[in-house]
């Protein structure tokens, strides 16, 4: 699945990435979603279920957030794509979440038949975790409608300096 690459492909040399095999790719994906669960196990409030939101919801997010939910640890109350953003107060169903994103990588919403809100609107969902999962996915411009406890950026670049220096001032 060339798609499954797109994130790795910078980290290897053109003439490499033929060596790399399948088993290569779900190693690091394995490894990025246990790395995932243990910052979020950090960040998560003691003795309650935390709300998390994610933009730019991934397959590692998803499958990071699933083990947690099992506990009883988080729930998924909103999650943005490029198209829209999907909302429950008692949580999204992390299975369904699943099965849209391998159906429909670029735009999991596209496999979703439910209302959504703007593609921001997990940024202005009150949680207590957010997760920014694609790449300058949150910029000063937008940082003000952030109503998250706690910002995690599971991508390189997922918060601008400038937007983490706002962020920071405001106790977040």
């Amino acid at each position: 699945d060339a798609g499954q690459w797109a994130g790795y492909s910078a980290n290897f040399p053109s003439s490499e990435l033929g060596a790399v095999s399948l088993a290569d790719a779900e190693t690091v994906f394995e490894a990025e979603a246990a790395s995932l669960r243990a910052v979020l196990t950090e960040a998560l409030p003691d003795g309650e279920t935390a709300r998390v939101s994610a933009i730019g919801l991934s397959k590692r997010i998803v499958v990071g957030l699933t083990e947690l939910a099992r506990e009883g640890r988080v729930k998924l109350v909103a999650a943005s794509s490029p198209s829209g953003t999907l909302a429950s107060p008692d949580g999204l169903d992390l299975n369904a979440l699943s099965a849209a994103l391998d159906a429909h990588p670029r735009d999991w919403l596209a496999g979703i038949d439910e209302t959504s809100g703007p593609a921001w609107g997990a940024l202005s969902t009150p949680c207590d975790v957010l997760l920014v999962g694609n790449t300058a996915g949150v910029s000063h411009d937008f940082q003000d409608r952030i109503l998250a406890r706690t910002v995690i950026g599971v991508a390189d670049g997922a918060v601008t300096p400038r937007a983490l220096a706002q962020l920071q001032r405001r106790g977040v």
